[in-house]
């Protein structure tokens, strides 16, 4: 309601501040006709703010406290501004000779719009509305240019795991050009009902095979998720393992699985607890079971996890804290339980596989611009979360292939639009659980840089070493260069 000063002002300028005569006709009718005209413009302030409040009941959206914050902060401060503009305004005579029949547009009445804007954009942020249900889109156009000294496994230029042996002791260079690690995604949201709010997130990318003229659809995210009570949710459909939490940053697809990083998506019921421990900390914990997807050893038409008839367990306990800088530093411990069955000819369920694996994360912040993270992880048959070496069973020897493992990287943020980063990673398969040939040890040295060109387009580019030794043969190397032009929205 900042228009009624401004009426008020009209009235007082109206009478070019004199005081008005009981006993003259002229000026009953004057203040008739003024009383009347202030009634109308009151009125139709009324109105508006009245409208204003309905639009902003209907329009309404939760925002984070750290917003809410920001937002009141900043309001306090235009408020400040706004009482000393009407000081400076009400000390400036006015002539009778110029009444003001309306208040004119100042600096700081363009602040508050700004800032009205601002927060209506909070309440409402994404724009698509389908009635009660907020949609989000986002994701990225990524353009990745890699050379390769020596073909990698995969040989697609965004995606690489380790270095095939060489023929004849040469190696085998490659060039290639793909925009198949873009992605899309959506958010859903619904508001709080029956106390449970629900959100959903669907996701693709195309780095799975396909022509190059035709990529191929890769779902990488399809869930519901519950939030209820005190920090208690239930996560139903394909997302990440749950024991999944420190990543690498890398600029390369295969995001150095095979190499230290276990990770996976699958279909999940995952039950967790965000526990609020004051003081900035918070523990988290995760339980879920999973789809079991190993492949088909026995080649007999059926997945060997699914033909266990049991899923896999996994499980998560992380500690976010402040300890030497704002930033939270992270700890966490999890792993995975499962099994898989390889039936023989006329013999179905011959041989059970277990799976299991503990790994241990840390994202350690030094400074505001600097961070040390990674994990250390073992287990056996871990081909399906990509560790060792994509070996899980081996059915010669009849057992399962233990390894161990992780990777370390350091993070450094020297300004706002660069980020560096320098890391390792490895691999390391039990070497008695392997024939001769097989995969004995994978490593990975990498550095990239990303430049933020602008608020949307980041450029980066990426130098990797990778060398994969083979049990009882010539080891292999590659070193590796990609160049990646990268649009987010």
């Amino acid at each position: 309601m900042r228009t009624l000063p401004v009426y008020v002002r009209f009235l007082s300028e109206a009478t070019n501040g004199r005081k008005l005569s009981p006993g003259n006709p002229q000026n009953h009718r004057n203040m008739k006709y003024r009383f009347l005209v202030f009634t109308a413009l009151c009125a139709g302030a009324l109105f508006t703010g009245v409208a204003t409040a309905t639009n902003v009941e209907e329009v309404a959206r939760p925002v984070t406290q750290a917003q809410l914050a920001a937002l009141e902060a900043r309001i306090a401060e235009l408020e400040k501004q706004l009482a000393a503009a009407k000081a400076q305004n009400a000390s400036t005579p006015v002539t009778s000779a110029a009444p003001v029949a309306a208040a004119p547009t100042s600096v700081t009445d363009e602040k508050l719009a700004a800032v009205t804007a601002r927060v209506e954009k909070l309440e409402n942020p994404t724009g698509i509305k389908l009635g009660a249900l907020s949609i989000k889109p986002y994701g990225y156009i990524k353009l990745d240019a890699t050379y390769d000294s020596h073909k990698p496994s995969p040989s697609t230029g965004d995606f690489s795991l380790f270095v095939l042996p060489e023929v004849s002791g040469k190696s085998d260079s490659q060039l290639d050009f793909s925009a198949r690690d873009s992605r899309f995604g959506l958010d859903f949201a619904l508001p709080e009902e029956h106390g449970i709010t629900a959100t959903a997130k669907a996701e693709i990318d195309f780095v799975i095979n396909g022509s190059e003229s035709a990529y191929s659809v890769r779902l990488r995210h399809s869930y519901v998720n519950l939030a209820f009570g005190e920090g208690w949710s239930v996560l139903a459909g394909h997302s990440w393992d749950a024991f999944f939490y420190v990543a690498p940053v890398t600029l390369d697809a295969g995001f150095l699985g095979d190499a230290g990083y276990l990770y996976s998506r699958r279909a999940q019921l995952r039950l967790s607890k965000l526990a609020d421990l004051g003081g900035g900390s918070k523990l988290t914990a995760r339980v879920a079971v999973a789809k079991t997807a190993s492949g088909d050893l026995d080649g007999l038409g059926q997945d060997d996890g699914l033909d266990s008839a049991r899923p896999t367990v996994e499980a998560l306990l992380a500690l976010d804290t402040p300890f030497l800088s704002s930033k939270p530093t992270k700890i966490s411990i999890g792993g995975e339980f499962g099994t898989e069955t390889v039936d023989a000819a006329g013999n179905p369920d011959a041989k059970n596989y277990d799976s299991r694996l503990l790994v241990a994360g840390l994202f350690l912040p030094l400074t505001e611009k600097i961070a040390l993270q990674g994990n250390l992880w073992t287990g056996e048959n871990l081909d399906g979360w990509l560790g060792g070496i994509g070996q899980g069973v081996n059915t010669t020897l009849g057992t399962s292939v233990a390894a161990k493992g992780g990777w370390a990287q350091v993070v450094l943020n020297p300004t706002a639009r660069w980020n560096v980063n320098l890391g390792y990673g490895v691999d390391d398969p039990d070497d008695a659980d392997l024939n001769a040939g097989g995969r004995a040890k994978n490593t990975r040295l990498f550095f990239n840089a990303f430049y933020k060109l602008t608020k949307t387009v980041t450029l980066a580019a990426e130098y990797s070493v990778i060398k994969t030794d083979y049990k009882g043969a010539a080891d292999a190397t590659d070193n590796r260069v990609q160049f990646t032009t990268h649009y987010q929205f």
